[in-house]
């Protein structure tokens, strides 16, 4: 849904008209550098006040255009001052016209906010708070390009893709499968409650794997289905991977690459891959690998 400045659509006898055509969006009443309304517009007709479905309890903050902000001390970013107060409000990036970004301030410092792309396609959303955040990046065709979800003193994860849906990072830190079940309510997209979600993933040409919750039940599944395929560069990094996943590597002679970083193997584990695999360049903890 496009999201623009009312100033870029044009009103002709109470309908609203952009590029030709009846609008349908949302539109941004900027008076200087306050942003005094916005409004949803469906078939060149007024809808309604517009409200951010990611952003909650923000009615009746102060609203600017976000280039109204000016940093409190020269050479720094934050914290952001509105005239010579430290802003606490909603700040809106707009391009050549079009809103790219809300962006939530407390007292000049950057907390949630959400990007969408000219076209109005959701681009990005980092929802913090002190104990659990979450921030999902998506490529204009929708695919998500990043996942990263975090919970203090319990989970940390970072899920990378390409935009054809290959992932190229899976890391997976703490109890996130014990604690997922409590915190439901609170994922709002990408959300898998077990490790069989590893089933479904498609490994891109060069992999990165990390975490001590990536362990043999979970590499498991993306072996299962063909997952690393199209993988020629694997990377391994702190997890509790033992030889079993290591062995099951070995026939899957498009990877060409193997570095690993580990406390729960040995070298000779490695060096067993590398006399069934000598094609393979293997690296183990940052040293070459020969047999």
């Amino acid at each position: 849904m496009l999201r623009v400045n009312i100033d870029s659509i044009s009103n002709e006898n109470g309908r609203y008209y952009y590029r030709g055509g009846l609008f349908t969006g949302v539109a941004f009443f900027l008076n200087d550098c306050k942003v005094e309304r916005s409004v949803e517009i469906k078939g060149g007709a007024l809808h309604g006040e517009y409200f951010n479905e990611y952003l909650f309890g923000l009615d009746g903050l102060l609203k600017v255009d976000s280039d109204c902000l000016e940093p409190e001390d020269e050479g720094e970013e934050e914290p952001l001052c509105y005239g010579e107060e430290r802003f606490s409000g909603i700040a809106y990036d707009f391009d050549d016209g079009f809103c790219t970004g809300e962006l939530c301030y407390t007292r000049g410092w950057l907390g949630s906010q959400v990007g969408y792309y000219k076209s109005g396609i959701l681009g990005s959303i980092e929802l913090i708070d002190e104990d659990f955040s979450q921030k999902i990046y998506w490529y204009e065709n929708g695919q998500i390009k990043r996942y990263e979800i975090f919970e203090r003193n319990s989970f940390d994860i970072s899920l990378g893709f390409e935009e054809n849906g290959e992932i190229t990072v899976l890391s997976i830190d703490g109890d996130y499968f014990d604690r997922v079940g409590a915190l439901r309510n609170k994922i709002k997209f990408y959300y898998f409650d077990d490790k069989k979600f590893s089933a479904e993933l498609t490994g891109a040409d060069y992999l990165y794997v990390s975490g001590s919750a990536v362990d043999d039940e979970l590499f498991d599944g993306l072996l299962a289905n063909n997952g690393l395929s199209n993988t020629s560069k694997l990377r391994i990094c702190r997890t509790p991977l033992t030889a079993t996943s290591l062995e099951k590597l070995i026939p899957i002679k498009n990877i060409a690459e193997l570095f690993v970083e580990s406390e729960a193997l040995a070298l000779e584990d490695l060096q067993n891959f590398k006399s069934q695999r000598p094609d393979c360049f293997v690296e183990f903890n940052r040293e070459e690998v020969t047999v």
